[in-house]
């Protein structure tokens, strides 16, 4: 699966995500504190066949911003 790199400066750092696929847009958010975004490739994977998905490294995960407090008030 081929995937297109992206960047978002934001006011707590940078989060760093990657896109796939053609279509109507789909974000894939995954969760969890300090779990990275990989365990969701499989069903990217799939919704990509159909869809243009996006997903990302929540900051205190590299390559996003890896410092900080990242609270919900320091959310953009």
């Amino acid at each position: 699966m081929e995937r297109a790199p992206f960047t978002v400066a934001t006011r707590s750092g940078q989060l760093s995500g990657w896109v796939t696929g053609e279509g109507p847009r789909v974000l894939a958010i995954h969760g969890g504190p300090g779990m990275s975004y990989d365990y969701l490739d499989d069903a990217v994977a799939e919704l990509a066949t159909q869809y243009r998905v996006a997903t990302f490294q929540q900051r205190g995960l590299a390559p996003s911003t890896e410092q900080g407090e990242f609270t919900v008030a320091e959310s953009p």
